[in-house]
């Protein structure tokens, strides 16, 4: 009996009754105890028991190991030492498909490393990197994973959100929720632990390491430091100067900043914008010399 192999079209010529058509090898297979002939067909059908599969070159049938799978025709397939058993074949490991004990295939996310103590994919996370070839190393909150090495992170030496390292471009600091090198400035301060950026909001300034909430005893200098002063004074811009409330001109304290605000004989005070105003018909100086609008109903 001739048979045509579905992968080149090529002929297969099979005995009559010592021989069988294996379909998975696409070639002609000797009959014996295991691989039965089907007299209809005169294809080779398996006859095993639980765990075992039919190794076609050996013509014998064979355990299940984690080094010898079945396929889903029931024949064995061999695994080397650098393959596991995925999609029905023996595949090569690769940093993204990784073997497990029992030799079937693990394939791995961006996000995912393998863990040999857990024989499996874990997520990748702040003590969790991923080395290149895939596996898992283990880290500290302060470390970094570089070249597949551990390292400090530093004011220079920053921690990515993957755990891998980077290193800081000049007179830039590490934004952690935005994932970028940002520049430095005034409302931007670097940590010289961790090099990541200490952010501040408009009534905060850099002190210690940290944003810290100006106060009428702490100010805000032109470059975000904190500075010490009274409760009777605020910030000029250079140095601390006493508050003045008498005779024009006189010196406001700025809530959010406790900086300086000269408000002369013709101004006033604007508490929204902690800025001196001209006084005009819409706003107009109160005894204490702050602002207040008046206006129509139809104005704003």
């Amino acid at each position: 009996m001739v048979f045509m192999r579905v992968s080149n079209s090529t002929c297969v010529t099979v005995k009559q009754t010592t021989q069988c058509y294996n379909v998975s090898v696409e070639n002609a297979k000797k009959v014996n105890k295991v691989s039965h002939l089907e007299p209809v067909t005169n294809k080779c059908t398996y006859v095993l028991t639980a765990g075992e599969c039919y190794d076609t070159t050996a013509e014998v049938s064979k355990v299940t190991t984690k080094d010898i799978h079945i396929d889903s025709n029931q024949n064995c397939v061999a695994l080397a030492a650098t393959q596991c058993f995925g999609e029905d074949a023996a595949v090569t490991t690769l940093p993204a498909v990784h073997r497990k004990a029992d030799g079937n295939c693990v394939n791995l996310s961006a996000t995912e490393c393998f863990s040999g103590e857990s024989d499996g994919a874990v997520a990748i996370t702040a003590t969790n990197a991923a080395k290149a070839n895939g596996t898992c190393l283990t880290l500290k909150e302060n470390q970094c994973v570089e070249a597949d090495a551990v390292k400090d992170v530093s004011a220079s030496r920053v921690k990515k959100a993957n755990s891998e390292c980077l290193t800081l471009e000049s007179g830039k600091c590490w934004n952690g929720t935005t994932q970028t090198q940002d520049a430095l400035s005034a409302s931007a301060h670097l940590h010289t632990t961790t090099g990541h950026c200490v952010l501040l909001e408009k009534d905060q300034c850099y002190k210690g390491e940290a944003a810290n909430d100006v106060s009428d005893v702490q100010a805000r200098k032109a470059d975000g430091v904190c500075v010490d002063i009274k409760d009777s004074e605020c910030w000029s811009g250079t140095a601390a100067k006493a508050t003045s409330f008498g005779e024009a001109p006189l010196v406001f304290k700025t809530e959010s900043t406790s900086n300086c605000v000269s408000v002369s004989a013709t101004q006033c005070y604007n508490e929204t914008t902690e800025k001196a105003a001209t006084v005009n018909a819409n706003q107009v100086r109160q005894d204490d010399f702050v602002c207040e609008y008046k206006l129509e109903d139809n104005q704003c």
